[in-house]
């Protein structure tokens, strides 16, 4: 779904339902340190993805079908907040409004008793949805119905999913009191502990890690900070990772953010025990922006200059001897 500016205001300093599936490590493609960044300001240009693309083309070809399939009417929804937990909001892809039945009301909106989740198989893994007509639908998505229900009050959630071209499926869910109070629960402290301390969540080997940090130092210093016991574990940590014929890619990253983390504003870590060394500092000269050189024929050197950015960090990894 595409969100209006009055939507992404509104979200600014708030978690979204599909932010809690992230911030609760149940969305297969962002995670909590993602939507701290969001929240605290620290997060790079949304760039969309081919899948987001996709996602949002067919969000009305699905909802179409659905309407079709139950005989229900559609209607396009608002962001709603949720009514005793201000930073707390959802934004269903729609409202439902049955062919019969009561309708009540949001606002000046009829509203039948749920609301309408849109997934395409790139969401997640089709092996994690179960079969249609069930509530058996992957943790993340279950979670931004729970989101929706709580915000809007409503009893109960549908989820249309294109698992491929031709196996297209609509789940239902019901509200659970116990389920709704441990999504709040995380969410609250996720909102007290991290973003309100600026405190970020646990670093972990995900890109989105390495982004925080370069962010948080993008610039470094020219001291080298001698290895204490915990940075000589990580050295050594990461000499062994880096010497295996098949690399385990995770750790290895994770064992870097760490490093990073501990190396902060200055240049490095060198150990005076066994002659390792990691530096964290940037490289002579930028990336040129080549997309905007292209647009002029024969750029002169001002113009190259111009578009070539600031250097990033680069974290190099030095055994001894070497």
């Amino acid at each position: 779904m595409t969100l209006s500016p009055k939507q992404m205001a509104l979200r600014e300093h708030r978690l979204g339902a599909s932010d809690m599936a992230a911030v609760m490590s149940l969305d297969p493609y962002r995670g909590p340190i993602d939507v701290y960044m969001r929240l605290v300001g620290l997060a790079p240009p949304t760039v969309e993805t081919p899948q987001m693309r996709r996602g949002n083309r067919m969000e009305a070809v699905i909802a179409d079908w659905y309407a079709e399939e139950t005989g229900v009417t559609l209607l396009p929804a608002e962001s709603v907040i949720h009514p005793s937990e201000d930073w707390l909001l959802a934004t269903p892809d729609r409202l439902v409004i049955p062919e019969h039945g009561p309708v009540t009301r949001l606002g000046p909106a009829p509203v039948s008793g749920r609301g309408l989740e849109v997934k395409t198989r790139a969401f997640t893994k089709k092996g994690e949805w179960g079969e249609a007509g069930t509530d058996e639908v992957p943790f993340g998505v279950a979670v931004q119905c729970a989101v929706g229900m709580a915000c809007l009050d409503l009893p109960e959630w549908d989820v249309a999913a294109a698992l491929s071209l031709d196996d297209w499926r609509i789940y239902h869910l019901k509200r659970d009191p116990e389920t709704e109070a441990a999504i709040i629960a995380a969410g609250l402290d996720f909102m007290t502990e991290h973003v309100a301390k600026r405190i970020p969540p646990p670093l972990d080997g995900s890109e989105a890690a390495h982004t925080l940090l370069a962010a948080l130092w993008p610039d470094a210093g020219t001291a080298m900070l001698p290895a204490d016991e915990a940075m000589e574990s990580l050295l050594v940590s990461l000499q062994d990772i880096r010497g295996r014929i098949k690399d385990d890619e995770a750790l290895e990253s994770e064992v870097e953010v760490r490093l990073k983390s501990l190396i902060g504003e200055n240049a490095g870590i060198v150990s005076a025990l066994n002659g390792l060394k990691v530096t964290w500092t940037k490289n002579k000269t930028g990336a040129v922006s080549w997309s905007k050189v292209a647009k002029a024929l024969n750029p002169p050197a001002d113009l190259i200059a111009a578009n070539t950015g600031e250097p990033p960090r680069v974290f190099r990894f030095t055994a001894k001897g070497a």
